[in-house]
This record gives structure tokens, C-alpha cells and sequence, in this order.
């Protein structure tokens, strides 16, 4: 945060400061952020992110929530944009903390859902069209994923939580 945001003093240091020239206090909080982990038997969906950061890289489709939106609904939200087709029945799955290296920005709490879909949904891939923010969608078996993951350092975690749990587990 390089200008306070009420009298537009520069600002320097550690985030959580105080303006010299006002006195506002400036706190660099995470940003929330909500995934989708789609299943349809033992397969996940993975959308190729076609935006920095992990551009080219296999992600859940998601996103970031927005002001006074519930982190469920920004994760449909994101599903549909991301994807073109909708995850009515979603479940808490987990959340995890993701570290940012940019000082502009606060760290990012990610919540994860996880929607089970039906057999019709593994020919989404060959309907689908580009997005600015996706360049492709493919289902990927659990114990085959591809070496290229967005976020590894929790992603894999709780994919190799779903791979853990039988189909009828999982909710549909």
C-alpha cells in the first residue's frame, strides 16, 4: 500500500501502520478468496489458468470474494465463470492460507467447496471456450494429476483428501 487512502500521503514500512501526515491506521488484511473442487467419480475437474500468478498451470476454478458476498456464492459465482456450467450442491471441504510475496497485498485465505456432478459433466471440456482468465478444462483421475499444479502447497493436500474418500462419500 504505497498512499494512504484518506489524505493520499505516500506510505512506507510494515503493513498494520499509521499515516504521518493523518493519523489513519493502515492494516494489510488477508483477501478471501473461495475454490471449487468438482468431482465426478474419482475424477477432478481442473481449469488451466490463463492469468498471472501459475499462468499455464491446472487450478480449481475460483476465485476471489467479493464486498458483503458469502464465500459460498462467490464460489458458484467463480464456477460459472470459470467453466460456463453451474455447482448447485456444494460442501465446506477447508480453507488454507496462501502467502503472497507482494507487499501491496495482504496473504489470502482460500475457502474450498467440493460439488459432485454427474457423468454428463465429463464432456464439459470439449464444449468449453477460452476465457480471459481460463484457457482449458479437463478432468484429471486422482491418482494421475498433472505435474503442473497452481498453488501446490495446499492443493495437493486436499486433493489427496478426495482421493482418500470413496465416490459415495462425497455429496451429491
Amino acid at each position: 500500500m504505497p498512499f494512504c487512502f484518506d489524505c493520499g500521503a505516500e506510505v512506507s514500512g510494515p503493513p498494520d501502520h499509521t499515516c504521518k501526515r493523518c493519523g489513519r491506521q493502515h492494516w494489510l488484511n488477508p483477501r478471501l478468496c473461495a475454490g471449487v473442487l468438482a468431482m465426478s467419480g474419482r475424477k477432478v475437474l481442473l481449469a488451466r489458468r490463463a492469468i498471472a500468478p501459475w499462468r499455464g498451470c491446472w487450478d480449481v476454478p475460483g476465485g476471489h470474494v467479493e464486498n458483503g458476498e458469502l464465500p459460498e456464492a462467490a464460489a458458484r459465482r467463480e464456477f460459472t465463470e470459470e467453466t460456463g456450467h453451474c455447482a448447485d450442491h456444494l460442501a465446506w471441504l477447508g480453507a488454507c492460507r496462501q502467502p503472497t510475496n507482494d507487499s501491496r497485498y495482504g496473504d489470502a485465505v482460500i475457502l474450498y467447496y467440493i460439488a459432485r456432478l454427474d457423468h454428463d459433466a465429463l464432456r464439459w471440456p470439449d464444449q468449453f471456450r477460452p476465457t480471459p482468465e481460463v484457457s482449458a478444462l479437463s478432468w484429471f483421475d486422482l491418482g494421475s494429476l498433472p505435474k503442473a499444479l497452481a498453488f501446490p502447497e495446499h492443493l495437493v493436500g486436499f486433493l489427496d483428501v478426495m482421493s482418500g474418500l470413496e465416490p459415495h462419500v462425497c455429496p451429491r
